[in-house]
């Protein structure tokens, strides 16, 4: 039948396209000697594809590869991505990206980020070789397009409405795809790709406060069309949050409306290059905090997933664009929290914000205010996720899954992104931590079994060619 699927990813965003790239490429070419890249190769050629590729489909609401993605970068006018050249979806190749854009004619495309100045990495090959340059959005996106292209699947436009087992059809799952003509298909697997999960953080005195004035960073645009209607001639838009999201919305408002922006945060704004710290980027270090966060309980894992990220984080390039403003009375920054707002006739709100370091109060005429302080984690605020967990119930902690070592909710359905955090690690939700998720992922549907069987010769044991037959002989008998 052809809505018989061996694996349905649920996802078109970085961590479905990762799953795809690990599931279908046969090997990746920097887990492998040149020695076994070699019998690797001439294995594949001489068995001509070892066996029948897996039936693969692919299911999100929108009509393309990373649409959600693209429609952030175009919200917040975001052109180069914080997360390095190394950072992307393909399995193959970790330099696939910098090949691309080199190959493209694309090199301008590629910001310094400045990582190569961090004492921590020097030594390392990635700052001298381009990895830890930033890749342009648009070439991220072109990259990660192309790439899907070049990757067997079935792409269906629709939203995932339900998944149950099917008795009938050999323990598979039946997932039911919604929309304008209902469609059901059948898959052997399921990987649940759906990004960061949870709810966001409003706080209380704007979520109770129900006005045309308020906006989520979402809604921004319409945010900056409301200021063009303001009578007042010194527009001020207050923007609620100590991330690089918030900063990136109090820089579009500038740009677009030439408001004054407030720019408020519970603390100062922490700049780092990267949202968690950088050793979990070094190679020379990342496997040893990843094994040491895998090694420790849940609720320890939880902690630790709070105090590595310790809340929103701005890349340097932001925070000096951001200081430029400042200069020029663009943006004012405050530390404290909302704790009063109350609408004046319609015409502006007048918010009182408590300032962080002496617990004093001020007073601020603001005609907009656009809320961007992130989502707190609850994997149960997707519709899907809840429907999961009724027939499939497992522990949760903090709003996160408690899943299996091979990142399965149950038998042959697992996920990758922010429902792995509680196995992945704090970079659960970046793309190097996505693509470590979709490795373990395809690991677990034996997509890479052949690698270890004795006639692919791959992966054999370099010190065999010190054995005799004797030795051989003997172990088999034990």
């Amino acid at each position: 039948m052809s809505n018989d699927f061996d694996v349905t990813i649920i996802g078109s965003g970085p961590g479905g396209l990762a799953a795809l790239s690990a599931i279908r490429e046969d090997y990746s070419i920097n887990m492998l000697s040149d020695v076994q890249l070699n019998r690797a190769s001439r294995h594949i050629r001489e068995s001509n594809k070892r066996s029948k590729a897996k039936r693969i489909c692919v299911i999100d609401p929108n009509p393309d590869w990373l649409s959600q993605w693209e429609r952030n970068f175009e919200a917040l006018d975001i052109s180069f991505l914080r997360s390095p050249t190394v950072a992307h979806c393909c399995y193959f190749d970790r330099n696939a990206l910098l090949a691309y854009a080199i190959s493209q004619g694309r090199e301008d495309e590629l910001l310094e980020s400045g990582c190569s100045d961090i004492k921590s990495l020097k030594g390392t090959i990635l700052p001298q070789v381009g990895l830890w340059k930033l890749p342009s959005t648009k070439l991220f996106i072109d990259f990660s397009r192309d790439l899907a292209r070049l990757l067997k699947h079935k792409y269906i436009q629709g939203k995932v409405v339900d998944i149950d087992k099917d008795d009938s059809l050999d323990s598979s799952f039946k997932i039911t795809i919604g929309g304008n003509s209902e469609k059901v298909i059948s898959s052997k697997s399921v990987i649940l790709a759906t990004g960061a999960v949870g709810r966001p953080i409003i706080p209380k005195p704007i979520k109770e406060l129900s006005s045309t004035r308020i906006f989520q960073w979402q809604q921004l645009d319409q945010a900056i069309s409301s200021l063009e209607q303001c009578a007042a001639k010194k527009r001020k838009v207050l923007v609620v949050g100590g991330g690089l999201t918030a900063v990136q919305t109090a820089h579009k408002v500038v740009k677009k409306s030439g408001a004054e922006v407030v720019l408020c945060s519970r603390r100062d704004l922490v700049e780092r290059h990267f949202d968690i710290p950088v050793k979990w980027f070094d190679e020379r270090e990342a496997r040893f905090h990843q094994s040491q966060f895998y090694f420790e309980p849940e609720e320890e894992r939880l902690k630790a997933l709070k105090s590595t990220r310790g809340g929103g984080t701005v890349p340097p390039v932001y925070m000096k664009k951001t200081r430029a403003l400042e200069i020029r009375g663009l943006i004012t920054r405050m530390t404290g929290d909302v704790v009063s707002i109350t609408e004046e006739n319609d015409d502006s709100l007048m918010v009182t914000i408590k300032r962080a370091d002496d617990s004093s109060e001020e007073t601020i005429e603001i005609d907009v205010i656009i809320v961007a302080c992130g989502l707190k984690p609850d994997c149960m605020a997707h519709p899907l996720v809840q429907k999961i967990q009724e027939k499939w119930p497992i522990k949760m902690t903090g709003g996160f899954p408690i899943v299996s070592d091979e990142l399965q909710w149950t038998e042959n359905l697992h996920v990758v992104g922010g429902l792995s955090s509680l196995s992945v690690g704090p970079d659960a939700n970046n793309i190097m931590g996505i693509s470590r998720a979709a490795e373990t992922v395809a690991n677990a549907l034996n997509s890479k079994n052949w690698l270890r069987k004795k006639e692919s010769n791959v992966l054999r044991n370099p010190f065999d060619v010190f054995l005799d037959e004797t030795d051989v002989s003997s172990d088999e008998e034990e």
